[in-house]
């Protein structure tokens, strides 16, 4: 099951990235797809009051685009649209730990697997 944050989470983004459906996929479209889930989020956070770093941000919108399925087949986005990606080891450990709880699932770590291998790392 999925975390409630996920869910929402998803559901808005599946309403934004509507409007790419059935569009050439190209290395373009895929950056823009990406710029949306980041604003998106951003705007998520900001409204929430949540302070997060560009780098968290980053990081969550990187695990959201790279969960998107194309025509709900295993094919995905391009992977090679980032310079560089957002890494769990450059964000502050209370920031990880606000981000497992919101990407946990109730039987399993879903998409904190990494941020929660970052946390015990550092413990």
């Amino acid at each position: 099951m999925k975390s409630a944050f996920n869910v929402t989470i998803s559901n808005l983004l599946n309403n934004r990235l509507s409007r790419f459906v059935n569009l050439p996929l190209t290395k373009t479209l895929c950056l823009e797809m990406y710029q949306e889930i980041f604003g998106t989020l951003v705007e998520v956070f900001k409204s929430s009051d949540v302070e997060l770093s560009n780098e968290a941000v980053n990081y969550v919108s990187q695990l959201y685009y790279d969960c998107i399925s194309i025509n709900e087949t295993d094919q995905s986005l391009d992977p090679n649209i980032f310079s560089k990606r957002a890494k769990v080891e450059n964000i502050k450990t209370q920031e990880l730990a606000l981000l497992a709880m919101l990407l946990k699932t109730d039987k399993d770590p879903g998409l904190s697997v990494e941020i929660l291998a970052e946390i015990k790392r550092r413990g």
